[in-house]
């Protein structure tokens, strides 16, 4: 099975433990070509987020078929209904996913969705293009709460290390080129200063998934961009990286990781001036997905 996701870790005494299985939960449908000679095919759901909870989410899933490989920009309509006894299900929310392009010619579809309680969900998604039309329904555990911060919280005013201190950049993160401006703040301090920030949660030396480089790219992309408007932070996920010298056996999770209670990386917040968590992604979001977003907070 193909992994398309982040990265996941668990902390034991706060040393980190890979664990590279990806996505917990797979799918398989059929897919009906319009074409009356053609055979029924399989298509594949993978899920790219797993922490799922009550209120507004951000969901994100890959499809592929086994002949066709990624489904890329299909049109995608998104159903959901609560699993119960009562055999009448009622459709509870109908949503269209946007399709965006990930690193490596890969991609993920992205919709946002409402669960107004906890429990075992049914998704059924629905995709067409001009040769096929598909469909696929899978389950979706959603929990009571969010393991991370919740969309609309507080963020935490986390004391990040910044470069403006001991700290060399190469203590600070593995990224290979690093951008000094994305460590030149911690996250309290970027809130104080009433301004939009993004802080991405990511070790682009040691991810598996190989995104998280890219998403710190991202974020240097974004900064030029927007550097006047809104603040930008990347915190490394490991605490030691003088340390591990490839062995993750030996790594230490960052402690801003933990207080977070971030299961995966990379992660990524948008906080708005007043210092409320308005988006929340979980892997890795493209460019243009973030900026769409950063665009609504700086009008």
């Amino acid at each position: 099975m193909i992994s398309l996701l982040s990265c996941q870790f668990v902390s034991k005494d706060n040393k980190a433990e890979k664990i590279n299985d990806g996505n917990s939960f797979y799918a398989e449908g059929q897919l009906d070509f319009e074409d009356s000679n053609a055979s029924e095919i399989k298509l594949n759901l993978y899920w790219a987020t797993t922490d799922i909870s009550v209120g507004k989410n951000r969901i994100a899933f890959g499809l592929t078929e086994n002949s066709i490989g990624s489904l890329k920009n299909y049109e995608t309509v998104i159903y959901s209904f609560y699993l119960s006894n009562n055999k009448n299900t009622l459709i509870h929310e109908v949503v269209n996913a946007d399709y965006y392009e990930w690193p490596q010619g890969r991609g993920i579809y992205v919709a946002n969705m409402n669960f107004d309680k906890p429990g075992s969900w049914g998704i059924t998604v629905s995709t067409s293009s001009k040769k096929l039309n598909g469909e696929i329904t899978t389950a979706l555990n959603v929990n009571e709460k969010s393991k991370t911060p919740p969309l609309y919280s507080k963020a935490l005013m986390s004391v990040n290390k910044t470069n403006s201190g001991e700290y060399k950049l190469n203590n600070i993160t593995s990224d290979p080129d690093p951008d000094q401006d994305l460590y030149s703040l911690t996250i309290s301090d970027a809130i104080k200063m009433d301004k939009p920030l993004v802080v991405a949660f990511a070790s682009p030396g040691y991810c598996v998934t190989k995104t998280c480089g890219p998403q710190v790219n991202v974020l240097k992309s974004l900064k030029m961009k927007y550097k006047d408007k809104i603040n930008f932070i990347h915190v490394e996920v490991y605490d030691n990286l003088d340390k591990i010298q490839g062995d993750l056996k030996q790594a230490d999770i960052s402690q801003v990781v933990l207080d977070w209670g971030l299961p995966s990386e990379p992660w990524s917040f948008l906080i708005n001036s007043e210092g409320i968590i308005i988006g929340k992604y979980e892997g890795f979001i493209s460019e243009y997905e973030l900026e769409k977003n950063i665009q609504l907070v700086i009008k």
